[in-house]
């Protein structure tokens, strides 16, 4: 926010949007023109990034904590006003509901999600959780208008959503499932649902389930330097090769968001001392899109050189000894058979 003016110019191309259709904006020469009209499909319409609703939505978010603009929310966007558009965002997930009885908003394919992590797919807890915050969010904002009915009404189905999103924890573990289209329940030892989950659904969660979570992440996730976005004990570790959002590295946002949530769940301690530790990481240079292990000890940005396979994941995770903290966890657990190469 230290240019205010320049991010709210940003945020009005985003509203302009409909969040459901690409991942990007492409600018030829010019700004894209801004429409008369915003026209989104009905149903089920997700074409882009599931990201985008809550991107768009927390980025304004934050704008307005800030700034205090409240003027902005009546601001046209198209033929609706800021206050509109964030109401769409934060129920834009109604529309990715594929049948009647669905309780949980479906976010499409791995290309909508992670990308690499092919079970990490359709009803997943990350961004259903981020539509309990939303909803929350703008009940707050709209309370300040003084629509008190449909801020309680957004509060009642946040409520529901909480049920809803709970049923994917798997108890004793510290971790989430995702709910494929087939009825398939597929585990998820993934630190996207602990940063999401983590952050909005904080106070929804009793203590043990956050003690549990805190626990997965130091025990799975957390290394001494940096951390890996998966675990190597997820069943989809062995096809997962990215260092990005795979077991052999991190996209370079994912610690922060990670010590996001071990705050948000009262893990201070923790969090603090391990984003000290990672302070290594920019030794080399700024931040980019991910650091991988690297197997001397340290990590790296690295190119990929074409090691997009379960082998060269697992001889990086043999190597990286140094970075890991004590476990029993083998590259025979995601490779079956590796050891004996």
């Amino acid at each position: 926010m230290l240019e205010p003016k320049r991010m709210k110019e940003q945020l009005q191309l985003f509203l302009e949007q409909d969040p459901h259709e690409d991942a990007v904006i492409v600018f030829k020469t010019t700004r894209p023109p801004s429409p008369e009209k915003i026209n989104t499909p009905k149903g089920w319409d997700l074409r882009g990034y599931a990201a985008n609703d809550l991107s768009i939505f927390r980025l304004t978010w934050s704008y307005l904590s800030v700034t205090q603009d409240k003027e902005f929310l009546t601001e046209k966007i198209g033929d609706q006003t800021v206050k509109e558009r964030l109401r769409v965002l934060a129920t834009d997930w109604k529309k990715l509901l594929r049948e009647p009885s669905d309780k949980l908003a479906d976010y499409g394919e791995a290309p909508n999600l992670l990308e690499c992590v092919p079970t990490y797919i359709h009803k997943v807890p990350s961004f259903n959780s981020a539509n309990v915050w939303m909803m929350r969010e703008y009940a707050d904002i709209i309370d300040l208008t003084g629509n008190y009915t449909e801020a309680s009404e957004l509060r009642r189905e946040a409520d529901n959503l909480v049920k809803a999103v709970m049923t994917l924890y798997e108890p004793g573990e510290g971790v989430w499932a995702s709910v494929h289209r087939d009825g398939k329940r597929v585990e998820m030892r993934h630190c996207y649902d602990f940063a999401t989950v983590g952050r909005f659904m904080a106070a929804d969660l009793s203590p043990t389930i956050r003690q549990q979570m805190v626990e997965f992440v130091q025990r799975e996730l957390l290394t001494e330097k940096w951390m890996r976005t998966q675990s190597m004990l997820d069943v989809a570790a062995a096809h997962s090769d990215r260092p990005d959002h795979g077991p052999m590295g991190a996209y370079d946002a994912w610690p922060a968001v990670t010590v996001d949530a071990l705050c948000t769940l009262g893990s201070w301690e923790n969090a603090i001392s391990f984003l000290r530790s990672t302070r290594v990481a920019v030794y080399e240079g700024v931040y980019a899109q991910a650091r991988e292990f690297t197997g001397q000890g340290g990590v790296s940005m690295m190119p990929r050189s074409g090691s997009h396979s379960a082998e060269a994941a697992c001889e990086n995770a043999r190597e990286a000894g140094p970075l890991l903290r004590p476990s029993s966890i083998h590259c025979s657990d995601i490779y079956p058979g590796w050891d004996n190469h």
